[in-house]
C-alpha cells in the first residue's frame, strides 16, 4: 500500500525531474537561438544598414571649445613575442643591398614650380600629426589633424579653427578625437570628414559628416557608425576614405582590445556609404565587405583608390602589400563590381607579382634620435589614364628610410605591377601621398609627397613629379628648423599619414600637407622642440617629359554616321563608328554653348564596328553635340538635331 508520504515523496521527484529538463531544454533553446541569431547577423553583414543622422554642427558658431587632447608620451613595451618587437627586429637586420635597382631621379627638367605655402596654427598638435587636407574648387582649405580641424584661404588666413571635440560634440561621445581624414567632392562640391573615437569596443565609433553646403565653416550633418559592427569584441582603427560616382568607401582595420595595432589585428574590411544621402541629411545607407582574405590569410591596410582628374566610376579598387616584410614583390588588388544597392554585387581578389620589390623601412635618422616608419603598408593610391598609381613607406637600397611608387597597368584583365623605391644621399623620406599632376587628361603625370629628414637636416617635406615614366629630383617644400622632441625614448613619432589633392579646376596644380619639426617658445625662456603642419601647393611645369603614349587608345579610322538627325524626341538616334583597338570610352550630349547636357555612358568599346544609340525623349527641341571621347582625345564630335 503506498503510503501518502511515498506519493508526496514521488511527486516532488517527479517534478524535480521535470524541472530539471525544463530547464536543460530552456539552456538549450537559449544556445541553439545564440548560434541561429549570430549565424543570421553574420548573414546579414552584407545586407544594407541604415543609421540616422545623430547631430548637425554648424562650424562657424562654435564659440566654446575646451580643445582635450590627451597624448601618451611612452613608447610602447610589448612583449617578447609581440608583432611591434617582430617589426623592430626587422628593421634592426637591414642592411645595404646595392644590387637593387634605385630609381633614377631628376630626368624631368624644370619639373616643378611651390606656388603657396603656409605653417599650420592649429588649436592643438597631436602625436602623431596624422594630417589631411582638402580643397574646393573656389579655394577653400580644410585640415584635418589630431587634434584639430581648420578651415583656410588659400593664403592661409584662418577662416575658422576648432578642435574636434568641438566639431563633433554634439555627438556626446566623450573618448578622444584622433585619426582625421577630409575628401572634397568636386561632383558635387561638398566635403566629407571622418574622425575616429575611441579605442576599445564599447566606446569605438566612426564618425561621418558630410557638408551641407561647399562652406566647410558652415552646416554639416554628422553620424555615427558602430566600431564593433560585426559584434566580435574589436574595434576600428586606421580608416583610409575615397569618394566614388554616388559612394564613399571607408577602409578600417578591426583590432582586438588591449592589444597594439601591430599585435592586435583581426581584419580589414571596407564601408560603402551612399554618399548623397550624407549631404542631404537624410537616414545613411550603409554595407560592410568583411572576410577579405587570400590563402586563408586576411589582407592587412585596404586602401581604396581614388580617381585623378576627376571622380572614379564603375568598378571600385582598393589594394595591399605584405607589411611586415622585410622584402617582397606582392600586391594585392580587390575588385568590387556594383553599387551600393546591387543584390549582385561581385569581390575579386587578386595577386599580383610585382617588378621591383619594397620592404620594411628602418627607423629614419633626424639630429637627435630618429622616427617611427611603422611598415609598408600602401597609404595612398589614385587611379587615371587605365592605371592605378601607389605608394608608401619602404627600406631603399641603401638600407635606409624611403618610399615606393608602384604602377598597376591592364587592372581589369590580367593586372601587372612595378614599383619603385624612391631615395636620396642625404635626406630619408617617409609617410607619402600621391595625387594627380596632369595639365591635360592625356598627361600621365602624378605628384608624390612626402615627408623628409636627416642626421643633419631638420624635419620638413618634399616632393617628386613622375610624368610618362620619368621621375623629377626631389623638390624640398618645407624646410624644417628643428629636431622633434615631443616623446619620451629615443624615437619620435612621424606619420602616420600626409595629404595631397588636386586641384581640381586647375588641373596641374596639387595641393599638399605635411610635417615638419620647429622650436616653439612656451614661456619662461622655455623651448619645445614642436611638430608641426605645413600646408603648401606645387604646379607641374615640366617641359622634356615623353610623348603621351595610352594604350588601348580609341583611333578613329572611318567618319560616323547620325542616324536619324533631325529626329523626333521619340525616336532613338544611332551613331555607328569603327575603331582598331578595345579601350574605354565616354559619350557625352553638349550643347551649342558648350555646356556639358548629360555623360551618357562610360564603358568599354570593342574592336572593329559599333553603334550607340539614346534617347532624346528627355531632351529639348535644338542642335546638340554628341562627343565620344577616350583619355581627352574625341574619337568624334558630330552634331545632330531634336525636334
Amino acid at each position: 500500500m503506498i503510503s501518502i508520504h511515498d506519493i508526496c515523496i514521488n511527486t516532488f521527484y517527479s517534478n524535480h525531474i521535470l524541472t530539471l529538463v525544463y530547464m536543460r531544454l530552456r539552456i538549450l533553446a537559449i544556445f541553439f537561438y545564440t548560434i541561429f541569431t549570430h549565424a543570421a547577423f553574420a548573414q546579414n553583414q552584407h545586407q544594407l544598414q541604415k543609421f540616422a543622422r545623430k547631430a548637425q554642427v554648424n562650424v562657424q558658431q562654435i564659440t566654446e571649445d575646451y580643445s582635450p587632447y590627451l597624448q601618451n608620451l611612452e613608447m610602447p613595451k610589448p612583449g617578447a613575442d609581440s608583432y611591434y618587437n617582430y617589426l623592430q627586429r626587422v628593421k634592426a637586420q637591414i642592411k645595404p643591398n646595392r644590387q637593387k635597382d634605385e630609381t633614377k631621379l631628376g630626368e624631368l627638367e624644370n619639373a616643378l614650380v611651390k606656388s603657396a605655402g603656409f605653417e599650420v596654427a592649429a588649436t592643438s598638435v597631436g602625436v602623431p600629426n596624422d594630417n589631411d587636407m582638402a580643397i574646393s574648387n573656389d579655394g577653400k582649405v580644410v585640415a584635418v589633424l589630431n587634434g584639430s580641424f581648420m578651415v583656410t584661404d588659400t593664403l592661409g588666413k584662418v577662416l575658422k579653427n576648432v578642435s574636434l571635440e568641438a566639431f563633433s560634440t554634439q555627438l556626446n561621445l566623450k573618448q578622444q578625437k584622433y585619426d582625421p581624414r577630409v575628401l572634397y567632392d568636386p561632383e558635387k562640391d561638398r566635403f566629407v570628414v571622418v574622425i575616429l573615437n575611441g579605442s576599445n569596443d564599447s566606446t569605438n565609433f566612426i564618425v561621418v559628416a558630410f557638408s551641407q553646403t561647399n562652406d566647410p565653416a558652415g552646416v554639416w550633418n554628422l553620424y555615427t557608425l558602430p566600431g564593433n559592427p560585426l559584434d566580435d569584441a574589436t574595434w576600428s582603427d586606421y580608416p583610409i576614405i575615397a569618394l566614388h560616382n554616388g559612394e564613399l568607401f571607408l577602409t578600417i582595420n578591426s583590432l582586438q582590445n588591449n592589444k597594439s595595432w601591430q599585435e592586435g589585428f583581426k581584419q580589414s574590411y571596407i564601408w560603402e556609404i551612399d554618399k548623397n544621402l550624407g549631404y542631404d541629411g537624410k537616414e545613411l545607407a550603409t554595407k560592410i565587405h568583411d572576410k577579405n582574405a587570400f590563402d586563408g590569410r586576411n589582407i592587412r591596410n585596404l586602401c581604396p583608390v581614388q580617381g585623378g582628374s576627376k571622380l572614379a566610376t564603375g568598378t571600385a579598387y582598393f589594394v595591399s602589400t605584405r607589411n611586415f616584410a622585410s622584402q617582397s614583390d606582392s600586391v594585392f588588388l580587390i575588385s568590387l563590381e556594383g553599387n551600393i544597392y546591387s543584390t549582385n554585387q561581385v569581390k575579386n581578389i587578386k595577386l599580383i607579382r610585382a617588378a621591383g620589390t619594397y620592404g620594411v623601412p628602418p627607423s629614419a635618422r633626424q639630429i637627435r634620435d630618429s622616427f617611427q616608419t611603422n611598415d609598408a603598408r600602401i597609404l595612398d593610391a589614385v587611379m587615371e589614364n587605365n592605371t592605378i598609381h601607389f605608394v608608401g613607406n619602404s627600406v631603399t637600397p641603401g638600407g635606409k628610410a624611403g618610399v615606393y611608387h608602384g604602377v598597376i597597368t591592364n587592372y581589369t584583365a590580367t593586372p601587372q605591377a612595378e614599383i619603385k623605391v624612391i631615395s636620396h644621399d642625404k635626406l630619408e623620406f617617409g609617410y607619402p601621398s600621391i595625387a594627380y599632376a596632369g595639365r591635360s587628361r592625356t598627361e600621365d603625370a602624378f605628384l608624390i609627397f612626402f615627408n623628409h629628414t636627416a642626421d643633419t637636416i631638420a624635419a620638413g617635406n618634399s616632393a617628386v613629379l613622375y610624368n610618362g615614366g620619368l621621375y623629377s629630383d626631389v623638390i624640398r617644400l618645407k624646410e624644417g628648423t628643428s629636431y622633434v622632441n615631443v616623446m619620451s625614448g629615443r624615437q619620435e613619432r612621424w606619420g602616420d599619414y600626409s595629404g595631397a589633392q588636386t586641384r581640381y579646376n586647375q588641373p596641374g596644380n596639387v595641393w599638399v600637407c605635411g610635417y615638419y619639426g620647429f622650436k616653439k617658445n612656451i614661456g619662461g625662456g622655455s623651448i619645445q622642440n614642436q611638430n608641426g603642419t605645413y600646408i603648401g601647393a606645387v604646379k607641374n611645369t615640366s617641359t622634356n617629359f615623353p610623348s603621351s603614349i595610352i594604350e588601348n587608345q580609341v583611333k578613329r579610322v572611318e567618319a560616323p554616321v547620325v542616324f536619324p538627325s533631325p529626329a523626333q524626341n521619340t525616336e532613338r538616334i544611332n551613331v555607328e563608328f569603327t575603331v582598331e583597338n578595345e579601350a574605354f570610352a565616354t559619350f557625352q550630349i553638349y550643347d551649342m554653348q558648350g555646356k556639358m547636357v548629360k555623360l551618357l555612358l562610360n564603358d568599354k568599346v570593342k574592336i572593329g564596328k559599333n553603334k550607340f544609340s539614346f534617347s532624346p525623349q528627355n531632351m529639348k527641341a535644338g542642335q546638340y553635340i554628341l562627343r565620344i571621347n577616350q583619355q581627352g582625345n574625341d574619337l568624334s564630335s558630330v552634331k545632330f538635331m531634336v525636334r
